[in-house]
């Protein structure tokens, strides 16, 4: 974990020293993946670039090396439900109606948890290597008829967050079959207050019926802030964070 933020750093850090003195005009850009394995920790540095990283690789480690937590168990992420899921929307939904009074339910997406919770401690570089994107807390009203729309919309990806209280049922091709809150069917015809980040707000990952909400209200409570806040609450009382699976979304086989 620590060595992808170091790389990052200080990529970002050689790359502006760099053309800071120097005019350049971007031609392309490209985009790809690279996968980060242990292949790469037999890769030597020279011993000039490792003396110039030193004094600001001993400056990161102590912020993300430092210890905000603890985690009963690991806490994986995937589809359709998992635990860091689950964790995610139910503080997610918790701070939202700290801030914002009333909601219903919150999600959040998969693709926005960028890694697992150990078991064990946690520490500032976990967090951030989760959750690594500069979201902000929204809350969404949709009208019923909207919200199962949107839960429809869960099968372009197999399912994302949510908090704890809604089950949906969808058959072996991913249509769905029920949707509850609270154990009573979302009805069409009222409307729901949704938890969940601006990324999603504004229809993206395929959620478009978000885009449909009849009021919105963004804050400028950052998520990873959230997530932060709330594993140092429970460190604070002595507890480790931790989450259950419950069946929050069920896919026939």
């Amino acid at each position: 974990m620590t060595k992808r933020i170091y790389g990052v750093l200080t990529l970002c850090f050689l790359f502006n020293t760099h053309v800071s003195s120097q005019n350049y005009t971007v031609g392309t850009i490209t985009a790809g993946h690279i996968e980060i394995t242990s292949e790469y920790d037999t890769c030597k540095a020279t011993q000039n670039a490792a003396v110039f990283v030193a004094p600001y690789k001993k400056s990161v480690d102590s912020l993300v090396c430092h210890v905000v937590g603890h985690s009963a168990q690991a806490l994986t992420v995937g589809r359709p439900e998992s635990l860091l899921s689950n964790w995610t929307a139910d503080v997610l939904l918790a701070a939202a109606r700290k801030e914002c009074g009333k909601v219903d339910f919150a999600v959040t997406n998969i693709g926005s948890i960028r890694s697992s919770f150990p078991k064990g401690e946690i520490t500032v570089g976990d967090v951030l290597e989760m959750c690594p994107f500069q979201n902000m807390l929204t809350v969404l009203t949709l009208k019923g008829s909207d919200v199962i729309e949107l839960f429809q919309q869960f099968s372009s990806f197999g399912g994302e967050g949510l908090s704890h209280g809604v089950q949906l049922h969808y058959d072996s091709k991913f249509h769905l079959v029920s949707a509850r809150l609270n154990g009573k069917n979302i009805k069409p015809g009222k409307t729901y207050r949704i938890a969940t980040i601006d990324y999603l707000a504004e229809g993206n990952d395929n959620l478009k019926a978000f885009k449909k909400a009849v009021e919105s209200v963004k804050t400028s409570v950052l998520v990873r802030d959230i997530y932060m806040g709330d594993i140092k609450a429970h460190e604070a009382k002595g507890q480790p964070i931790d989450a259950k699976m419950e069946g929050r979304i069920i896919k026939d086989k």
